[in-house]
């Protein structure tokens, strides 16, 4: 069964909650879904236990991409979802396990899902189904749930390119062996610093932490080059070769040749274009 859906991050679900409400033809309700994924060669396979009454293995294949993604799956009713779970454990081995509050609406054919992942944040999908070989059917489809980004302002940035297990496993990954230590932000870049971990405390600066800068227009992120440190109660000071950082623990400036930037403090959640790349400096250095 062939489907169309898109992800975006959600920092407000009350006031996605409110346009769902809007809009609504049918309300479906909450669900707690836990999705135990096992490993496969390709594609994905979860055992879906909902509300702990009912459960589904659920095997697919997904085309990633920000925006719009294509899904190819089965919904297959486990009548003993525990006998199961520890027979595919057994042959294939668990992956990961996605523990998430879901609340669902209808608008017209489309399904609206207002996720709360655990340990990965608050989230907004659109899904709707299409006849396997109509593209017609496929086109119609990615209209319509393209449209509902523009009505609940869902911005290009917000979008994901994965399934919530990718996100886990990325930042199950990053936390074990990266810190991020300070963020800023403001509407064209992220400026960070990282801090090694497992190592010795007395290494130099430039080989315990490391810090990035993220384009967020061009979607492209680069390593600043280290200088020089200082620090006291008022205000930190990082000094590279591409400019100056000056931050205290809410707001920063960063003066390149282009100017000074302002910038607030954010937390860097490990999604988006920026996850794998940040991993793959991480092993370089």
């Amino acid at each position: 069964m062939p489907n169309i859906e898109i992800k975006a991050r959600c920092s407000n679900l009350d006031k996605a909650r409110e346009t769902a409400e809007r809009l609504k033809t049918t309300y479906i309700g909450n669900l707690h879904q836990i999705d135990t994924y096992y490993k496969t060669k390709e594609g994905r396979l979860k055992l879906r236990e909902i509300n702990e009454k009912e459960a589904q293995l659920i095997p697919y294949f997904k085309e990633y991409a920000f925006g719009p993604m294509k899904s190819n799956y089965s919904l297959l009713p486990v009548e003993n979802p525990e006998h199961l779970k520890n027979i595919l454990d057994k042959i294939l081995g668990t992956l990961t396990v996605v523990d998430k509050k879901r609340e669902v609406f209808l608008i017209n054919n489309i399904r609206v899902h207002l996720d709360e992942v655990k340990n990965l944040g608050s989230f907004v999908e659109f899904e709707a189904v299409y006849e396997e070989n109509s593209i017609e059917d496929k086109e119609r489809e990615i209209k319509k749930v393209s449209e509902l980004l523009d009505i609940f302002q869902i911005g290009e940035d917000d979008l994901l390119d994965k399934s919530y297990i990718d996100y886990l496993i990325v930042k199950d990954l990053f936390s074990s062996n990266l810190e991020t230590l300070y963020a800023f932000e403001n509407e064209s870049m992220i400026v960070a610093e990282f801090e090694r971990k497992n190592i010795e405390a007395n290494l130099v600066p430039d080989k315990r932490f490391f810090w990035l800068i993220f384009d967020k227009i061009q979607k492209s992120l680069k390593r600043l080059e280290f200088v020089s440190m200082d620090s006291n109660k008022q205000l930190e000071q990082r000094i590279f070769k591409q400019g100056t950082l000056e931050f205290n623990s809410s707001q920063a400036n960063f003066k390149n040749s282009e100017g000074g930037h302002k910038l607030t403090a954010t937390s860097i959640c490990m999604l988006g274009p920026y996850s794998k790349a940040v991993l793959s400096y991480f092993e370089n250095l």
